[in-house]
């Protein structure tokens, strides 16, 4: 028993005592009894117990899952004063986490310095596909004045609607959309930018212009649908062999881009998705002896390549990441409210180098 006495008890000092008990009887990250047994547990009355449970879940103790319960956080906690800061929560794919990538550091400027005006504690969120709405929320427990960026989640969007249910927080979704989500999306215009590189190559005079999409065709079919208006907007025939999806890997892309310029008629120009394939296409190029800007023209989209150094002759798409971070920080403080289920894109600026440029082979 914690005590039989306590029926009069302030919501406050039933919630310190139930924090107490759970720190005692190390409880962290496990299910809470009914609230009827902790408030015969605690010989308070119902509405007193369901009162500091209440208190609790503010200071970012217990997290309610629906149909499940009440749970304690994951992470043990000293003190009711250290738990109860809201933070910027960056979820952020497992199996894509972008965080070394040059992408997530422009995007995430912005964002710190909102959360840091903001006086909140910015976490990155790692969360897994399969990952059930418990081990989430009693890792990362809600407590209000939370704000929520979903980064770059392209796929496996119930785990999004699990999270947005539990936190009942202003959230955004960068770099992708997903109208069933009812938040907004802030990405780059993907379409618009497919279209000017689609365009540069056909006023070159490329007639047999290839593409290389992402392996999984639902990651951004924006970008594909720009590529695909070109072609049509500029008369010339539509062959869905030229569109080609293949993975990020280097050898898989080289395997794509040999059997393309194997083919009878092999294409002329390369418009690879990202800058990632681009650069993986011009190294099966050369080792078959072809020069890209000479013999075959290679684009790509992003301008990491130049970004990076890994490649500073490629004509892409430089990107303003940094105006995503803008958009979303200015959404999460209320200064410039985005509506939900609606998309807001970023445009690009198509950069011409060598890489385009000077094809004698068409």
């Amino acid at each position: 028993m914690l005590g039989t006495k306590a029926r009069k008890l302030l919501p406050e000092k039933v919630g310190e005592r139930i924090f107490s008990h759970i720190r005692k009887r190390g409880l962290w990250g496990q299910r809470l009894p009914s609230q009827r047994d902790l408030a015969d547990q605690l010989g308070v009355s119902l509405e007193t117990a369901h009162k500091g449970i209440s208190y609790l879940r503010q200071a970012g103790i217990i997290v309610s899952v629906p149909r499940q319960g009440s749970y304690v956080v994951n992470h043990p906690v000293e003190t009711l004063a250290t738990a109860s800061r809201a933070k910027m929560l960056l979820v952020v794919d497992r199996s894509r986490d972008p965080r070394r990538s040059q992408i997530f550091r422009e995007i995430y400027s912005p964002l710190d310095r909102f959360a840091a005006e903001r006086g909140l504690d910015t976490v990155v969120a790692p969360l897994d596909e399969g990952a059930d709405q418990t081990s989430f929320t009693t890792t990362y427990p809600p407590v209000p004045g939370d704000v929520l960026v979903f980064l770059r989640i392209i796929r496996g969007f119930d785990r999004i609607k699990r999270v947005l249910r539990t936190f009942q927080s202003p959230a955004v979704l960068l770099d992708h959309f997903e109208p069933t989500l009812g938040i907004p999306g802030i990405c780059d215009d993907g379409f618009a930018a497919m279209q000017q590189v689609a365009r540069h190559l056909v006023q070159a005079g490329h007639r047999r212009i290839a593409y290389l999409d992402y392996a999984d065709p639902a990651h951004n079919p924006w970008k594909r649908d720009g590529y695909q208006s070109v072609i049509k907007e500029a008369g010339l025939a539509e062959d869905p062999s030229r569109i080609v999806p293949v993975p990020s890997k280097r050898e898989a892309v080289d395997r794509a881009v040999r059997e393309m310029m194997q083919r009878p008629s092999p294409p002329s120009a390369i418009l690879a998705v990202d800058d990632g394939r681009a650069v993986s296409a011009i190294h099966t190029l050369r080792e078959l002896h072809l020069r890209p800007g000479h013999d075959i023209a290679v684009t790509g989209h992003g301008d990491s390549a130049f970004a990076d150094g890994e490649y500073t002759e490629l004509t892409s798409v430089r990107l303003d990441w940094a105006k995503l971070g803008e958009l979303a920080a200015a959404h999460l403080s209320g200064e410039s409210s985005l509506p939900a289920e609606h998309v807001t894109t970023v445009p690009g600026e198509l950069i011409v180098r060598a890489s385009s440029k000077a094809v004698t082979r068409r």
